[in-house]
C-alpha cells in the first residue's frame, strides 16, 4: 500500500517538473512574439517619423519661396526665421542652377587621411532628366596626383560602364608626362580641358538615356511594355523589340511571322542601319521604310514605320 503511495507521488512529480519546461517554453514563445510586434511597431513609426519630417521640410522651403511671403519677408525678418530664409533661398538657387545646367561643379574633402592632395577632391554632378522626371544624378570625383600642377585624373564616379568616361578623360584631361628612353620627362601631350569633358559627359549620358526612353515608349506603344497602353492590340505583328547592347545602340526586332530585324542607331538616336530577314531572305522593302528618309529616321517615328511594314 505504502509502495503504490510512493509511485503516485513521483507520477506526480514526474508531471509537474514536464509542465514546467513547456509553460516556460510557451511564455518565451508568447515573449519573442511580442517583443516581435513592438519591433515592427518602432519600426513603422520611425518610418513615418521620417517621412513627416521630411514632409515639414520639402513644405517649409516652398513656404518660404513663395512670392507672397517673400513680400512679406521684404521688409523685416524676424530673427528666428532669417537662417530658414537663407537656407530656403540658397536651395531654391541651387535646385534652379542645376535644372538649367544639368552639370555643377563643387569641392569635397576626402576623409582618408592619406588622401592624393591633402583630400581635396572636385566633383562634378550631372543631372538628367528622362520621361519627364530627373533621374538619380551621376557624380565623378576628380582628384590632382600632383599637387604642384592643375593636373586632375579620375578618382571615383558612379556612371555605368556604357558610357566612356575613360575614353573621355584620356582625350580631356591631361595626361602624366611619361619619361623617355633617356630618362628625361616629356611634356603633356595636350593640355587639359575640363569644361569640355564635363560638358562631352553629360552630352554622352543624355543621349544613352534618351535612347532608353525611346525604347521603352516603343516597347509600351507596341503592347511588350509593362506599361502598355495598349495591351497588344496594336503591335503591328510585332512579338519582341529590346535593345541588343548595353549602350541601346542595336535594336532586335521579331515579328509573329518569323521575320527578324536588326536596327542600328547612332547617339542621337537616328537609325543609320536596318537589316529584315524572313523565310525568303533580306526584306529589301521593309529595310527601305524602317530606315526612313533624312527629315523621318529617328528612333521616335519607328512605331509608325512598323504599320507601313505590316501594310506592305
Amino acid at each position: 500500500m505504502e509502495d503504490s503511495q510512493f509511485k503516485e507521488d513521483d507520477d506526480a512529480r514526474e508531471d509537474e517538473g514536464t509542465q514546467q519546461p513547456l509553460q516556460r517554453d510557451e511564455e518565451d514563445n508568447q515573449s519573442n512574439a511580442e517583443s516581435q510586434i513592438l519591433d515592427r511597431e518602432i519600426a513603422s513609426l520611425e518610418s513615418q517619423i521620417k517621412a513627416l519630417s521630411h514632409r515639414h521640410q520639402v513644405l517649409q522651403s516652398h513656404l518660404l519661396n513663395t512670392s507672397a511671403t517673400r513680400l512679406l519677408l521684404a521688409s523685416d525678418v524676424p530673427p528666428e526665421i532669417s537662417p530658414l530664409v537663407e537656407a530656403a533661398s540658397t536651395h531654391a538657387a541651387t535646385n534652379l542652377y542645376r535644372m538649367c545646367t544639368g552639370c555643377t561643379a563643387f569641392r569635397v574633402q576626402d576623409p582618408n587621411p592619406y588622401g592624393v592632395d591633402g583630400g581635396r577632391v572636385l566633383g562634378i554632378r550631372v543631372d538628367i532628366n528622362t520621361g519627364g522626371s530627373y533621374i538619380t544624378p551621376y557624380y565623378v570625383f576628380l582628384v590632382r596626383p600632383r599637387p604642384e600642377t592643375r593636373d586632375l585624373k579620375v578618382h571615383k564616379h558612379t556612371f555605368p560602364q556604357c558610357i566612356p568616361l575613360s575614353e573621355l578623360a584620356s582625350r580631356y584631361l591631361s595626361q602624366l608626362p611619361a619619361k623617355g628612353a633617356d630618362g628625361i620627362q616629356k611634356p603633356a601631350p595636350r593640355p587639359q580641358d575640363l569644361q569640355t569633358f564635363a560638358k562631352t559627359l553629360r552630352l554622352k549620358a543624355v543621349a544613352y538615356h534618351k535612347r532608353l526612353d525611346a525604347i521603352d515608349r516603343l516597347q509600351n506603344s507596341l503592347g511588350l511594355g509593362d506599361n502598355a497602353t495598349n495591351s497588344g492590340q496594336r503591335s503591328f505583328d510585332v512579338v519582341d523589340l529590346a535593345a541588343v547592347d548595353s549602350e541601346a545602340y542595336v535594336i532586335r526586332l521579331e515579328w509573329s511571322d518569323g521575320r527578324t530585324g536588326r536596327l542600328t542607331v547612332n547617339e542621337k538616336g537616328v537609325v543609320k542601319k536596318a537589316i529584315v530577314v524572313g523565310e525568303t531572305g533580306r526584306q529589301r522593302e521593309d529595310e527601305r521604310i524602317l530606315l526612313g528618309t533624312v527629315d523621318d529616321n529617328r528612333l521616335e517615328s519607328l512605331a509608325q514605320k512598323l504599320e507601313k511594314v505590316q501594310n506592305v
